[in-house]
């Protein structure tokens, strides 16, 4: 089995990283990262966390860095990432990759392991697939739900200690930094919305071609179903939020500075046409938006 990633980055020097090593460390055996920096960027990044003893010496043979600068074509960069990667890497019979998560790099992949078996020892990831995945013959991925985490800019009544050095904490990892996120659902709950989009695992033998950045269309007679196995056909957004399986940690709104930093680069999945003219947009209304995001009902401890 050989599961992969297949990301974009832009102005993520301070967190790639720790994506790709804890990537790696769960059961993926190769990650390929889109360097949308105008000058390459994050090669040159690992060849220096190599040096610092942060990343293996042998980190060229999984993590595979292309340089994709720009956002001057017809779609958004982001689907020029997928399509290149679809037809130079995925399809390359060579690279034995056999399932695909596309994610961004404030995305993170954690499972609950008391909801799935024991498959002795293997990778945690490789359990996931065998039960979700590769048990069942018409099943061509998994959309697993976005789970929302909220900025520093919370609850610091309650929480005074972690806040009252927060220079210090941007030292941390994102994973242990960013502790606060929406609330679990039921059934019938009033969800927060975006919560209801997916990002999917899939099968690259059942794989037709992406929908979008969330979702696939697989090939005739199969499907890709939600972590409660229910099937989801064509569908970016689902009715239902599952956190109890696999949930990807998604970290929008790490601190307002930074946030109004991706805003105004523009969307990714947008053209520079589509994403138009971002300056117009000042600091309340970036803010608004932020404030929606900052999601901080629960602290989540795992």
């Amino acid at each position: 089995m050989h599961p992969a990633i297949v990301a974009i980055a832009k102005g993520e020097q301070d967190y790639i990283l720790e994506f790709v090593v804890y990537h790696i460390s769960i059961g993926f055996a190769s990650l390929y990262v889109y360097d949308n920096e105008d000058s390459p960027t994050y090669a040159a990044l690992f060849d220096q966390a190599v040096k610092d003893n942060k990343l293996s010496p042998d980190y060229r043979e999984r993590i595979h860095v292309i340089h994709f600068p720009g956002n001057h074509f017809e779609k958004g960069v982001q689907y020029k990432a997928l399509d290149h990667f679809v037809d130079h890497y995925m399809r390359d019979a060579s690279r034995g990759i056999t399932h695909v998560l596309h994610i961004d790099i404030d995305e993170f992949l954690v499972f609950n392991p008391c909801h799935t078996k024991d498959n002795n020892h293997e990778p945690f990831l490789f359990t996931f697939i065998r039960e979700f995945i590769e048990n069942e013959p018409c099943v061509a991925g998994v959309g697993i739900n976005w789970r929302f985490y909220g900025s520093l800019e919370i609850n610091k009544e309650e929480n005074k200690e972690e806040n009252k050095e927060e220079k210090q904490e941007e030292e941390k990892s994102v994973l242990k930094r960013f502790l606060w996120a929406n609330r679990e659902y039921k059934e019938g709950d009033d969800v927060f919305p975006p919560c209801r989009h997916i990002k999917t695992l899939f099968r690259v033998d059942r794989f037709k071609k992406f929908r979008d950045c969330h979702s696939i269309e697989s090939i005739a007679g199969t499907y890709v179903v939600d972590t409660h196995k229910n099937k989801i056909r064509n569908k970016s957004i689902i009715d239902n939020v599952f956190y109890d399986v696999a949930q990807l940690k998604h970290y929008k709104v790490k601190t307002f500075p930074e946030f109004k930093r991706a805003f105004l680069r523009g969307r990714a999945d947008f053209s520079s046409e589509k994403n138009g003219d971002l300056t117009q947009y000042d600091d309340e209304y970036i803010r608004s938006i932020f404030n929606v995001y900052d999601q901080k009902d629960v602290k989540v401890m795992h």
